[in-house]
């Protein structure tokens, strides 16, 4: 699924699309409405300017379903990175809280919950951690994109 403002859920992209249901609240707000939509227990959460995941690393987040409430990467500069994790279920009532009382900080929110850290030495089984968790944020991380070209997930 995709989740997202109004607009960006109302697109032409072959995915089920989740509007926010608490518009303005940044990625926050995104997780509240992917948990509310979501049709399993745990979910794994993607921004959408990390460019650089490749489908087996996300496959294997994926099966190594968390015993926690959320399963995170760290990266090098020891932050974690709550915009590609595993979130449960048992995520949404506090989130809705955190929704409630305008804490939009996703890193608040790992910070309440039981979380595992995925080790580096299992990301660097799949890539350059560097490259695999990179975001685009700046013009410059952009124009870094062409390098991707044929690049295949």
């Amino acid at each position: 699924m995709i989740v997202g403002d109004r607009d960006v859920a109302a697109g032409a992209i072959p995915l089920r699309a989740i509007p926010d249901a608490v518009p303005g609240c940044g990625p926050l707000g995104g997780l509240h409405a992917a948990l509310t939509a979501a049709r399993g227990d745990v979910l794994l959460l993607v921004a959408c300017d990390m460019p650089y995941l490749s489908a087996p690393f996300a496959e294997y987040r994926c099966s190594r379903s968390p015993a926690t409430r959320t399963s995170s990467c760290r990266r090098a500069s020891a932050a974690i990175i709550p915009l590609f994790a595993v979130y449960t279920r048992a995520c949404l009532e506090p989130a809705a809280a955190q929704l409630a009382d305008r804490q939009l900080k996703m890193r608040e929110l790992v910070d309440r919950m039981r979380t595992r850290v995925v080790p580096i030495e299992d990301i660097q089984r799949f890539g350059d951690p560097h490259r695999l968790l990179a975001n685009v944020n700046t013009p410059a991380d952009y124009a870094g994109l062409e390098a991707l070209q044929g690049h295949k997930l």
